[in-house]
Protein backbone atom coordinates (compact mmCIF):
# COMPACT_ATOMS: atom_id res chain seq x y z
CA UNK A 1 0.00 0.00 0.00
CA UNK A 2 1.63 3.26 -0.95
CA UNK A 3 1.59 6.17 1.40
CA UNK A 4 -1.14 8.35 -0.58
CA UNK A 5 -3.57 5.37 -0.45
CA UNK A 6 -2.69 4.44 3.84
CA UNK A 7 -3.44 8.53 4.04
CA UNK A 8 -6.61 8.53 2.26
CA UNK A 9 -7.75 5.05 3.61
CA UNK A 10 -6.94 6.83 7.38
CA UNK A 11 -8.85 9.98 6.14
CA UNK A 12 -12.18 7.94 4.84
CA UNK A 13 -11.81 6.12 8.22
CA UNK A 14 -12.24 9.69 10.35
CA UNK A 15 -15.40 10.58 8.04
CA UNK A 16 -16.90 7.29 8.26
CA UNK A 17 -16.64 7.90 11.99
CA UNK A 18 -17.87 11.43 12.38
CA UNK A 19 -20.88 10.05 10.30
CA UNK A 20 -21.53 8.09 12.97
CA UNK A 21 -20.57 5.02 10.82
CA UNK A 22 -23.00 5.00 8.38
CA UNK A 23 -23.13 0.89 6.86
CA UNK A 24 -22.73 1.06 2.39
CA UNK A 25 -20.85 4.68 2.55
CA UNK A 26 -17.18 3.31 2.00
CA UNK A 27 -16.92 4.81 -1.66
CA UNK A 28 -18.43 7.93 -0.86
CA UNK A 29 -15.70 8.39 2.07
CA UNK A 30 -13.05 7.31 0.03
CA UNK A 31 -14.05 9.51 -2.50
CA UNK A 32 -14.91 12.46 -0.34
CA UNK A 33 -11.32 11.77 1.61
CA UNK A 34 -9.20 11.55 -2.01
CA UNK A 35 -10.99 15.12 -2.96
CA UNK A 36 -9.13 16.50 0.44
CA UNK A 37 -6.02 15.30 -0.76
CA UNK A 38 -3.89 17.06 -3.65
CA UNK A 39 -1.87 14.16 -3.91
CA UNK A 40 -4.68 12.23 -5.37
CA UNK A 41 -5.01 14.59 -8.35
CA UNK A 42 -1.28 13.29 -9.39
CA UNK A 43 -1.80 10.14 -8.55
CA UNK A 44 -5.04 9.87 -10.50
CA UNK A 45 -4.14 7.89 -13.39
CA UNK A 46 -2.09 5.21 -11.22
CA UNK A 47 -5.56 3.78 -9.94
CA UNK A 48 -4.48 4.96 -6.60
CA UNK A 49 -7.28 7.16 -5.79
CA UNK A 50 -9.69 5.84 -8.25
CA UNK A 51 -11.57 4.26 -5.83
CA UNK A 52 -11.41 2.06 -2.54
CA UNK A 53 -9.78 -1.24 -2.61
CA UNK A 54 -12.50 -4.06 -3.25
CA UNK A 55 -14.39 -5.59 -0.41
CA UNK A 56 -13.20 -8.38 1.03
CA UNK A 57 -16.58 -10.20 1.60
CA UNK A 58 -19.30 -9.88 -0.39
CA UNK A 59 -22.06 -7.50 1.20
CA UNK A 60 -25.26 -9.41 2.25
CA UNK A 61 -29.01 -7.88 2.22
CA UNK A 62 -31.39 -8.24 5.30
CA UNK A 63 -34.34 -11.05 4.36
CA UNK A 64 -37.59 -10.28 3.04
CA UNK A 65 -39.79 -9.68 5.93
CA UNK A 66 -42.77 -12.27 5.50
CA UNK A 67 -46.10 -10.31 3.45
CA UNK A 68 -43.95 -8.13 1.73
Amino acid sequence: MSELEDAIRTRAHQIWESEGRPEGRERDHWFRAASEMPEADAAAGTGIAGGPPPATEEPTLPPPKDGA
